[in-house]
């Protein structure tokens, strides 16, 4: 298959919003490639930052975690890559509902949209770069929520509690599911 074949049927997948089965695609050919995706989310190919934002959509859809190693991968190639932080970059955010019965949903810079939920959880967590909000996007990869929209997010917090402790826990409700930000706003 020639390259332009490849991305006009991977331009399928993504335009229909269906993933291509990266999960499922195991090639015997390796190798590495000068790709990198920076802390804010711009995808870098040998020093120059890809602008084209149909070639970034179709690349992060092939794109697959193993252990701490990311990679681009069709049926014929598995290309490595580097990425600073996460993959991904949470850009906007929008709600829908109060209280127990808010919808939060998100959009990354690639183009991914995200309901907060159980396949979608919040994690505050530190990647050696200080204490940040994370949203887990697919395949065990994850995207980091831009300071816009964890303010924005922030300014939808409630309190929650008390636990069988007597403890009270500041979050936000999302599809019937409470996410604990307490430890990253100092409650």
């Amino acid at each position: 298959m020639s390259s332009e074949t490849l991305f006009a049927s991977l331009s399928d997948y993504v335009n229909t919003n269906t993933l291509p089965p990266v999960e499922n695609w195991h090639p015997d050919k390796q190798s590495c490639i000068d790709i990198r995706i920076d802390p804010s989310g711009n995808w870098i190919h040998e020093g120059g930052e890809i602008k084209r934002h149909s070639m970034v959509r179709v690349f992060s859809s092939i794109l697959r975690k193993e252990g701490s190693k990311f990679y681009l991968v069709t049926p014929e190639v598995k290309l490595e890559i580097r990425v600073d932080d996460v993959p991904f970059l949470v850009t906007n955010m929008e709600t829908s509902g109060a209280g127990k019965n808010r919808i939060v949903a998100f959009v990354t810079k690639a183009g991914d949209y995200l309901t907060l939920d159980s396949n979608h959880k919040l994690n505050i967590e530190d990647h050696g770069h200080g204490v940040k909000p994370y949203i887990s996007v697919r395949q065990g990869m994850q995207g980091l929520l831009s300071r816009p929209v964890y303010y924005q997010l922030a300014e939808f917090c409630s309190e929650h509690g008390p636990d069988a402790q007597g403890k009270r826990y500041l979050g936000i409700w999302s599809s019937g599911m409470f996410f604990n930000l307490s430890d990253a706003l100092g409650s």
